[in-house]
């Protein structure tokens, strides 16, 4: 489950789509249980920001990154998590 907030901009239909979309990608990697917090923000004018952070077995997962372009940003902060999401995965079957 992914839960969207937004700290000082409107979230529109079409950037809620765009982040509900990645449902499907995520739950390939985080059961679909699990609830993914996504937070967006501006850190300055014209910088969006993307936050996702869950707590996955046992530890939890955060993830920023900033960019000019909404999207650019979104797709850093997915592939950054889902990277340290199979990393603790990993970490955990070894163990």
């Amino acid at each position: 489950m992914i839960d969207i907030s937004s700290l000082d901009f409107e979230i529109t239909d079409a950037i809620r789509s765009e982040i509900e979309g990645l449902q499907k990608t995520l739950s390939k990697h985080i059961p679909p249980n699990e609830r993914i917090k996504v937070t967006l923000s501006k850190s300055a004018p014209d910088v969006f920001h993307v936050r996702m952070q869950a707590h996955y077995l046992g530890e939890d997962i955060v993830c920023d990154e900033d960019s000019h372009n909404f999207h650019k940003a979104l797709e850093f902060c997915k592939n950054h998590f889902i990277k340290l999401a199979d990393k603790r995965r990993d970490k955990i079957k070894k163990n």
